[in-house]
Order: structure tokens, then sequence, then C-alpha cells
């Protein structure tokens, strides 16, 4: 319930930090000071009448927006008669929406203005109903992005993102921090803390709850997942804690950044991306993070990272993903080619499979029988296969079957349309068609059908 009305609770991500970690997976239940504090501050919120605004659609917009080490904030406001509301110190404002979201380990630990950048990016994206077709100002206190839609910059990141602001009516002014005291209060609240010694006194550590909740993290996510979707976002990157992290894409026990350097054709492709020397083909393909190597796979239109398996790991991961469960090669291919990358990986997959002793000993052995004998008939239409079908729509003449003869020696067919698959009508066409012409057979050959059997 929260979390369906964050757009109401300035500074939610940041608030509900203590919270979410124990959400998350092998988290042990201990109930804090500081998880305390979050939860009567979230529930008194929910309790005060929200001071958002109706957009009006005959006046503009303008998205503050702001990044701290932990989350990012903005907020979306129009102007307002003189006097009419006080937004955080800033006059002649009424807010719209208020939004903030909590960093991942692998976004914390980005530069300060990609940070800022992302803000921008990630606003406009859980905003776009409001600012599509609209004409705005972005206001940010990090002076360089201004520049952001005229310059070059060299980061991937960031000209994925300047990408896709520019697809938006808009423009970027620089705020001072003093004066963006707004989208600064969402990212930048700091926690609550406990100052009074009695209340701290009476804290024991052997009174706090403590349960393993491990087993129950798949009904915790469920309750999380509709926080954000991940597809909302033209980025090339995973958010959140209850997604797949960049950290996910690791194998377990290798050094990757060492086992991509072994790699010559990985390695040239990363010194290409380093030296910005890469072609357009390269860099639309290939992307370097952390000095670690990614494909970019194109999901449903948008970025997804994989990571590029260096060739002496390529083994090591198949035999993780198959020989666990022994799964088919179209079941592994699907699982690996979510994570990992690499060429030709269905060939290598399907012969790894196929020399797979243990695969070959469960499938069954499905070898194709021997060709039988047939007895060739000594003259044409001395055997004769006769079969029934339909119903088919019926004709003018009131027809809706066909009965089919085969002569067996040659192959010759004949067909008759018939307005029912009663065993009179084969007998009729048999003492009307076929022996007047073509003599009586010496055997029929049917496939035992109801009414063709009923006729001996």
């Amino acid at each position: 319930m929260l979390s369906y009305y964050r757009r109401f609770i300035p500074n939610f991500s940041k608030i509900s930090v203590p919270l979410v970690e124990l959400t998350k997976k092998y988290a042990k239940f201990k109930w804090s000071d500081e998880c305390q504090a979050a939860f009567e501050f979230l529930k008194e919120s929910l309790s005060v009448i929200p001071l958002l605004a109706y957009p009006d659609l005959s006046k503009p917009y303008t998205l503050y927006t702001d990044a701290s080490d932990e989350s990012i904030g903005a907020c979306l406001t129009q102007p307002c008669d003189e006097n009419e509301e006080v937004l955080y110190g800033v006059k002649n404002e009424k807010p719209i929406y208020f939004l903030s979201h909590k960093l991942s380990d692998t976004q914390k630990r980005w530069s300060t203005i990609e940070k800022e950048a992302y803000s921008i990016h990630y606003a406009l994206q859980k905003l776009d109903h409001y600012l599509h077709n609209a004409t705005f100002t972005i206001k940010t206190d990090h002076k360089p992005l201004q520049y952001l839609l005229s310059s070059n910059f060299s980061n991937r990141k960031i000209q994925l993102w300047a990408l896709c602001i520019s697809s938006y009516n808009c423009k970027i002014e620089w705020l001072s921090g003093a004066e963006n005291t707004i989208a600064d209060y969402l990212s930048r609240r700091p926690k609550n803390k406990i100052d009074d010694p009695q209340t701290l006194e009476e804290i024991n550590e052997n009174d706090n709850i403590e349960m393993d909740i491990s087993n129950k993290a798949y009904e915790i996510s469920t309750l999380n997942s509709n926080e954000f979707n991940p597809k909302e976002f033209s980025s090339c990157q995973y958010n959140d804690d209850d997604n797949v992290q960049v950290e996910d894409l690791k194998i377990k026990g290798y050094d990757i950044k060492y086992e991509q350097s072994l790699d010559k054709e990985l390695s040239a492709i990363a010194i290409q991306l380093q030296n910005g020397k890469a072609t357009k083909s390269v860099e639309s393909k290939y992307i370097l993070m952390d000095d670690i190597l990614y494909f970019i796979s194109k999901a449903d239109s948008e970025p997804v990272l994989r990571l590029y398996v260096p060739l002496q790991l390529r083994e090591e991961v198949v035999k993780q993903y198959h020989d666990v469960d022994h799964l088919g090669v179209d079941k592994t291919y699907d699982a690996i080619k979510i994570k990992y990358f690499w060429p030709n990986l269905y060939k290598e997959l399907h012969e790894y499979v196929n020399s797979c002793i243990i695969c070959q000993q469960r499938s069954s052995y499905n070898a194709k029988p021997l060709m039988q004998e047939t007895d060739i008939p000594p003259f044409p239409f001395a055997k004769v296969a006769v079969d029934l079908s339909g119903p088919y729509p019926t004709s003018l003449s009131g027809n809706k079957y066909i009965i089919s003869f085969v002569d067996i020696y040659s192959g010759y067919p004949e067909c008759f349309p018939v307005p029912d698959k009663s065993a009179a009508n084969i007998v009729q066409l048999l003492m009307d068609e076929i022996i007047p012409r073509h003599s009586c057979p010496l055997t029929l050959l049917s496939d035992n059908g109801s009414k063709i059997v009923t006729i001996w």
C-alpha cells in the first residue's frame, strides 16, 4: 500500500531504505529503530492530506532533479497564482508529482555526472504521460548537464540518456544547489536517528526479533514488484534490487576482468572502446562498464546488457547451466542468453549437449523401422485401396463426403462425392464405377474404418 501511494510522499525511496533491506533475499528479519522510525514516518505521511495539485494543460511544467550517493529525486511543478502555494521555499509553484528512487549497488558507484544525468532520464520515463507532448524546463544543480543536449559526451550511458531526453520538447537550465531545495530534499534527506539516551539504553540486542525469511523471498519480491517496471527505461542497465543487476552477470569463482584480458578478441574490442577508436558498429553492440565488456542485446526494442564471456570460460558457463538438470539445447540456450553472450553460442551448446553421455542415455532411441516388403499386384486394379474423408462444406448437389479408390499397382486414383458416409454408397460406387470399367478387384485395402468394415 505504501508503494502504491509513493508519489504522494516526498523522498519515499530514501525513507524506506531500512524496510526495503528486510525484503532482500537471504535477509534476516531484525526490526531496528531505523525501521520503526521509517515505518512511523510513512504511516504518518499516509494520514496527511497530500499537497499535490491537478496539472493545468495550459501552463508549462518545470522539472527539478537531483542525485545523491544513494538515491535520486525529482519534482514536477507548475506555476500558480501569486502566494497561492509555497513549495519548500519556492513561491508561486504548485507540486504535481514527487519522485524518488533508490540506486542499486552498481549505480551507487557511478560518477556524479552519471547519477545526475540518470536522475533526469529516470524522471522523464516515469513522468512521460505528463511531459510527452508538453513544453517544459528541466532544472538541475549540476552545471555540466546544461550542455547535455548540445555537447557530445564520450560516456556511453550519458549518450543513450541524452538521445532519449532529446525526444522531448524541453530545455535544461542550471540551478544552484542552494536554490534547488525541492529535488535536493527528495534525494538527500538524512536517515532518522534516535538521540534520546534513555531510549538508547532501553534497546537490548537480545530483544531483537530474528527470523530467517530466505524461504519467503518470492512472496516478498512479489509485494515490491509493482514499484517500477524495468521496461519503462530505454537504457543499458538494470534497476532496483528486485531485478537482475550487473553483479548477477558475473561468473562465480572467476575474475571476469582478468579473464577477459586473456582473450585477444575481447581485449581488442575493449581497447577500441577505451581509446575512442571503435567503429559505429562496435559502439552499437558493445559497452565497457567498470572495465568489463558487455554485449548490448535488443530485447523488446530496448537495450539489455549481456556479459561477453571469454573463450576459456564458455565451457564452464555451459556446464553450470546444462549439467544440473540436463535440459535440451533450446531450453539451455534460452537460459544462458538472458545473461551471457558469445559468437556461435547455439552451435557450441548444440555440440556439447549432443556429446553429453547422460543426455544420450536418457533419450529414447527412436530408430526408424525397416521398410516392409509389399506384394506387387499381378495386374492393374487387382488390389485397390479405399478410404472415406469428410465432412466438407456441402456442395450445391448436397454432397459433403469424398470416397477415394487408389490402384496399388499403378497409383491411379478415382474420387467420388457422396452425400453421406453410409456403406451403401461405397458398394454402389464399386458396382457402378469401378467394376464395370476396371474389372473386379481381387483385394480391397482399407484402414478398418467402421463404415467400410460393415461392407464385409
